[in-house]
Order: structure tokens, then C-alpha cells, then sequence
């Protein structure tokens, strides 16, 4: 008994830190970096920047957080790297031709007043950046996972314990984005809950397939955004 106290204190200390650390992560890009420049920082005008801020970070979790690198450093696999190639460049192709083709007047961007923002006209530059947040994003999304598996290794307690951490992060978008787009980020993040999952423990390389899972949720989001009618959000 005194060891599994031990063991949930040991798991609740390590999902704090990386935690801890996603908030860092984020107030260091959207609070320092502007605080240091004297100006607003953001991801198509300041690429440099955010992402080796960006890096620094994933490089902070992997060496405090050493328990994520045997899944983040995934074995060689043709097939894990070729896919990852494809669907990074899909990314990029999607936000380079498809997205300025897309007119937003009539879909739900309008909507949230998003139709200009840099979430769906940051060009090259934003989305090279988004994929390193969210890069660092699924490293300690890993780590949680696998805090959780290595306290109690069932799926259904690791599933429903990261829906709810996960889930509940989203709920800060409330203030800023509103009910509808909160809700679609949302219900984004618990579906997450079954499949990210089941791929880190479960599935070879499952690190590099909920990556890939990561950026293409963005990809369906701001599809989403830009075609779909507002009157059906």
C-alpha cells in the first residue's frame, strides 16, 4: 500500500512538471518574447524566434523528462518516416494553395472573426512553427500518457484520465475563441483520449502516427473554418 501511494505521488509530481512546463512554454512566446522585443510577438513574423523557443523546450522535456525519448526517438521504419514526410508535406501544401483558395466570407471563420488571423493566413512560416508547438505539444502529451500507463497500466484508467486533462486544457480557449470553437477543440481533444493512447502504448512508432494525428486535426479544423457555413456551428 505504501508503495502505490508512493507511485501516485511519483505520477502526480511527474504530470505537474509536464504540465508546469506547457504553461511555461507558452507564456515564454505569448508574455516574454514580447516583453523582451517591446513588441507582439508572433509566428509569421517572428519564425526565428518562436521556434528555437520552441526547441528549447522540447529539448527541456527530453532531457528532464527522459522517460518520453524511447518513444520520441522512434526505431527506424521506412514506412514511420515516409509517412511522416508525406503528411508534413501535405500540411504545407494545404496551407500554401488549398487554404488561399478557400474564400472565407461564407464560412464559419467569418464567424469568429478569424477569416485574416494568422491561424488560417500565417502563410509558410506560421505553419512551419505550428508544427513545432505542436511537436512539443505530442512529446508532452507522451509523457503524460506513459506517466499514467506506468502507474496503472489499464487503457480504459489511462483513456479517461488524459480525456480529462486534455479535455479540460481546452476549456481555457472559453474567453477568446467562444463556445463554438472551443467545443470543436473540445471534442477534438476526446477523441484524442481513445486513439493517442492506444498508439503510444500499443503501437510501433505510435509516437510518430499521433504527430501526424496532431497536424492534420489542424488541417480538418481550419478546413472547417473556411468552408463550413457558420449557420451549422
Amino acid at each position: 500500500m505504501h508503495a502505490g501511494v508512493q507511485s501516485s505521488a511519483f505520477t502526480i509530481k511527474r504530470i505537474f512538471g509536464l504540465g508546469l512546463i506547457w504553461t511555461l512554454a507558452t507564456v515564454s512566446v505569448f508574455i516574454v518574447l514580447p516583453m523582451i522585443v517591446g513588441r507582439e510577438v508572433t509566428y509569421s513574423s517572428d519564425v526565428l524566434l518562436v521556434a528555437a523557443t520552441f526547441l528549447v523546450w522540447i529539448g527541456i522535456v527530453l532531457i528532464l523528462f527522459p522517460h518520453t525519448t524511447t518513444h520520441v526517438f522512434f526505431e527506424n521504419s521506412l514506412r514511420s518516416y515516409g509517412l511522416l514526410a508525406l503528411s508534413l508535406a501535405f500540411v504545407y501544401l494545404f496551407y500554401a494553395y488549398a487554404v488561399p483558395a478557400l474564400d472565407p466570407v461564407g464560412g464559419t471563420a467569418k464567424l469568429y472573426g478569424l477569416e485574416n488571423g494568422t491561424f488560417l493566413r500565417g502563410g509558410d512560416g506560421y505553419v512551419f512553427v505550428k508544427t513545432l508547438e505542436i511537436l512539443l505539444q505530442q512529446i508532452l502529451i507522451t509523457g503524460i500518457i506513459l506517466s499514467l500507463a506506468s502507474y496503472n497500466r489499464s487503457f480504459i484508467f489511462v483513456s479517461t484520465m488524459f480525456a480529462l486533462l486534455f479535455g479540460v486544457t481546452h476549456l481555457a480557449l472559453l474567453p477568446t475563441m467562444g463556445m463554438g470553437l472551443t467545443l470543436m477543440f473540445f471534442l477534438t481533444a476526446g477523441a484524442s483520449a481513445i486513439v493517442f493512447p492506444y498508439l503510444i502504448l500499443y503501437v510501433r512508432n505510435g509516437f510518430v502516427y499521433t504527430y501526424i494525428m496532431h497536424c492534420l486535426a489542424y488541417v480538418l479544423i481550419t478546413l472547417t473554418l473556411l468552408s463550413v457555413p457558420s449557420s451549422f456551428l
